[in-house]
């Protein structure tokens, strides 16, 4: 028990540090830009309804 709550007090003490920027090094590198869509996404009602409508009888 006192093991769990000093590893929390420690746990807190980092979180609320204001140096938390300098503790935590992170970098973030773009893969592959995401293509555009050809074209817009708009719903599909009459493939929802067939769908609801079969797992309605399921």
């Amino acid at each position: 028990m006192q093991a769990s709550q000093a590893v929390a007090r420690s746990y807190a003490d980092i979180i609320s540090s204001p140096n938390i920027a300098e503790l935590v090094a992170a970098s973030v590198t773009l893969a592959d830009p995401a293509p555009l869509p050809d074209d817009p996404v708009r719903p599909k009602p009459m493939l929802y309804l067939l769908l609801a409508g079969i797992l309605g009888l399921v």
